[in-house]
């Protein structure tokens, strides 16, 4: 063995310099202590991208030297690894920037290489974020008037987010969600949806709607024009099983349309009884409905009876059922609530109907 001050000699092709031992028996280097063979694999690695959008899929590949058999990545440097093969695949579901490292082993020893800050991952491209909200709604039970008011401003932020125009991108959508921010309520046609009202897969909708005050209106029982239906509706949607949705969720508004019909006389006594259930007028004043005798509607809950329209689908003059109701001579008082009083409460707009009215005043 020679001790050497400064040491210039080649292993392997690579030459070493610093001050150490040689051992010319085992043809080693020690260097400050540290005992490097020449087949010692030396770690190193690339990646196909490294900035991105998330979710982010990133192609790793290693390039170590020295043959290395073994491989431990940690893509997020928290001291996880998370693969042990030579060129794996790691999808970044979340913005940020990562640094990633990597430790290759044979039996000679082993490397490290840590590349800080090396994987940039960026918020969700707002296009593509719109375009999958776009198809989301057109493949939703969103009426079609709906559906062109809520994709209307959509589009328009596409247009302008491809001409890199942000602000007027971020005004339409701020549109979109006004438009969102007027949904004031849940629909659920049963008989139509073939949707069990008592079933497992509604209990969370009853419970989200309960939670964040937001109304349901609920179709019930058969209409008596109609005559094909996709299942019983009385085994989906009897005034029974509607009575176990009250009772299990009393803080839940439940609107049921049309008086009821064509379970009307149970639904005015299911009225007397909860106080988070709402009757609508729709078509049931009008004579459109084959009904045995007239509906005396001031034998209802003044403050629980609201006037429907059934808008756009009116089978008969707008005005109809508004005369019935004018005719059946209720108390200002009960009138002024049917129309327009027991709605505010029941949507919860009370806030927005002060402000209008506001609003009114201060312009007249």
């Amino acid at each position: 063995m020679e001790q050497l001050n400064l040491i210039i000699i080649v292993l392997c092709g690579i030459v070493v310099l610093g001050s150490g031992v040689v051992n010319a028996d085992s043809a080693s280097l020690t260097v400050s202590g540290t005992v490097i063979s020449p087949d010692t694999p030396v770690a190193n690695f690339t990646a196909n991208v490294t900035t991105g959008y998330a979710p982010l899929s990133v192609q790793f590949t290693d390039l170590s030297t020295n043959n290395p058999t073994e491989w431990e990545w940690d893509f997020e440097t928290d001291g996880t690894i998370d693969a042990l093969v030579p060129n794996p695949v790691q999808t970044y579901a979340y913005p940020g920037v990562y640094t990633v490292s990597l430790t290759v082993l044979n039996t000679e020893g082993s490397d490290t290489e840590i590349k800080p800050d090396y994987i940039t991952v960026l918020e969700p491209d707002p296009m593509v974020r719109i375009e999958a909200l776009k198809q989301y709604i057109e493949g939703s039970p969103i009426p079609g008037w709906a559906q062109w008011f809520l994709i209307k401003p959509l589009d328009r932020a596409l247009d302008q987010l491809e001409k890199g125009n942000m602000k007027p991108a971020s005004n339409q959508m701020r549109s979109f969600v006004n438009f969102v921010e007027l949904l004031h309520g849940f629909g659920v046609i049963t008989d139509e949806q073939a949707a069990y009202m008592n079933g497992e897969a509604m209990a969370p909708l009853y419970d989200c709607c309960r939670r964040n005050g937001k109304p349901v209106v609920m179709h019930v029982g058969r209409e008596p024009k109609s005559e094909a239906y996709r299942c019983d509706p009385y085994v989906l949607c009897s005034a029974d099983k509607l009575e176990r949705v009250l009772q299990d969720f009393p803080g839940l508004k439940v609107c049921v349309p049309h008086l009821g019909l064509d379970e009307i006389a149970t639904y005015r006594e299911l009225l007397e009884k909860y106080d988070n259930l709402w009757l609508d007028t729709t078509m049931a004043l009008a004579g459109y409905f084959p009904l045995q005798d007239d509906i005396d509607i001031g034998r209802y809950r003044p403050d629980r009876v609201m006037y429907g329209s059934d808008f756009p689908n009116i089978p008969y003059a707008w005005d109809r059922e508004l005369q019935r109701l004018q005719a059946a001579a209720l108390p200002p008082h009960d009138l002024q609530a049917l129309l327009h009083g027991n709605a505010i409460d029941f949507f919860g707009l009370a806030g927005i109907s002060k402000a209008a009215g506001q609003q009114r005043t201060a312009t007249s």
